[in-house]
């Protein structure tokens, strides 16, 4: 019995010593793996979108990290590292947030999600370019904010040239070189040309204003040239009528100056003619104008016809005037006007 209690006591021993043994080395595996978890841990700096957080993590690649942090990264979000990137430790990760943005180009309206900063970055990522009339809501240098409305007018500028014609004032000149009482156009005249610019301002495609903005002289034109002759006393075949008092539309006053009264005479006394009988005439006749009537004799322009033109003249007469019917004389010119 001696002999077994000595045995059971070794072998007590020998188990315990073999204990111990496993012991130990179960404590220099599990730190080793211990060591080997805390060189996989890594402590990676998230920035997202401005907020800063640090995480510390045995994941090896971005993506896992990400799915780790629920943290989600949409399609039109930037971030500066790959989805399949290694982690390591003392790692930035930067997240920058798209944002929407409503751009409205002369009425086309567009929802766009970008992660510029500014709108005239915007602007160059859409490839929008404005020239120098076009008008937009908001500055270039603003900064993007969320659901922002970018509202641009296209403006054009479009010039019209209208021509207007205008008529010169006539010129009259006086020359001996024709006779008295004719006349001769000497230059048939051409209307002035100006054009007229005008500035149309149209925006979206829509016109809402024009502005005459410049007038230029394409022909200065030229005057219409009318001699009158003052020249050698000449002849002319009046067609002759006779009128009273009592004719329609007629008085007892003449229609030219000094207005003669002729209710009771049938002569006008002239400073250089003396007694002269009165005739109506037409405007190629001035006022004054003394003529020699063949049959009749001398006679001055002192009333005006509303039939009377050109070689017609009215023989004022106090009898009745249908009895004097219609003549032609043969008539010379003595003085034309005053």
């Amino acid at each position: 019995m001696k002999v077994v209690r000595i045995c059971f006591r070794q072998q007590a021993h020998e188990m315990k010593r073999d204990l111990i043994a496993f012991i130990m080395s179960l404590c220099v595996i599990v730190v080793g793996i211990y060591a080997v978890m805390q060189s996989n841990l890594k402590e990676v700096n998230i920035n997202d979108n401005g907020e800063l957080n640090t995480f510390t993590t045995y994941q090896q690649t971005v993506d896992a990290l990400l799915k780790e942090q629920g943290i989600r990264v949409g399609n039109f979000d930037d971030m500066n590292v790959s989805f399949d990137e290694e982690i390591y430790d003392g790692m930035d990760i930067e997240i920058n947030r798209a944002q929407s943005v409503v751009i409205n180009d002369g009425g086309i309206k567009t929802l766009v999600m970008t992660t510029e900063s500014t709108v005239d970055d915007v602007l160059k990522q859409r490839s929008i370019e404005l020239s120098s009339t076009d008008e937009i809501s908001v500055d270039k240098s603003s900064l993007v904010e969320g659901d922002m409305e970018i509202e641009i007018t296209r403006v054009e500028k479009a010039y019209e040239s209208v021509f207007e014609e205008i008529n010169l004032d006539t010129e009259y000149v006086y020359t001996e070189d024709i006779p008295q009482g004719e006349q001769e156009v000497w230059n048939e005249g051409s209307p002035k040309v100006v054009e007229r610019v005008i500035e149309k301002v149209y925006k979206n495609g829509e016109q809402i204003e024009q502005t005459e903005v410049k007038t230029n002289v394409v022909d200065e034109g030229q005057t219409k040239t009318i001699a009158i002759g003052t020249g050698p006393i000449t002849s002319f075949v009046a067609n002759m009528t006779a009128y009273d008092i009592h004719c329609a539309g007629c008085g007892t006053r003449v229609a030219c100056k000094p207005y003669t009264d002729i209710s009771s005479t049938i002569y006008y006394n002239d400073s250089t003619y003396g007694s002269v009988r009165i005739v109506a005439a037409g405007k190629d006749y001035p006022c004054g104008t003394i003529v020699d009537i063949d049959g009749i004799g001398k006679a001055i322009v002192l009333d005006r016809g509303g039939a009377v033109t050109g070689n017609d003249l009215d023989l004022l007469v106090n009898t009745n005037p249908w009895d004097f019917g219609r003549k032609y004389k043969q008539t010379k010119v003595l003085r034309l006007g005053w």
